[in-house]
C-alpha cells in the first residue's frame, strides 16, 4: 500500500512540474532568412554545422521582422570553432 502511494504521489508530482512548450514551432514562413555572423546565408549552408558551433540564435518576427526583412533569423557562431 506505501510503494502505491509513493509511486503514485511520484507520477502525480512529475506531471505536475513538467515542462511543456507553449508554442511549437511546427514549419518556418514561406521565406525565411538567415544570417550567420552577419552574414545573410542559405538555410543549406546552416546545416553544415554542429548544434555546438551555435552560439546563439535571434529570431525575429511581428513588426521587427518586417523592419528587416521576411522572417530573419541571426545565428552566431562559438569562436573556437
Amino acid at each position: 500500500m506505501k510503494l502505491t502511494a509513493f509511486i503514485l504521489f511520484n507520477f502525480i508530482t512529475l506531471i505536475g512540474f513538467a515542462q511543456s512548450p507553449k508554442r511549437v514551432l511546427k514549419k518556418l514562413g514561406s521565406n525565411p532568412v538567415f544570417f550567420m555572423d552577419s552574414v545573410n546565408v542559405l538555410q543549406s549552408d546552416l546545416q553544415q554545422y554542429r548544434p555546438e558551433q551555435i552560439a546563439s540564435v535571434t529570431v525575429f518576427k511581428d513588426k521587427e521582422a518586417q523592419l528587416l526583412s521576411p522572417g530573419p533569423g541571426f545565428f552566431n557562431k562559438k569562436d573556437d570553432f
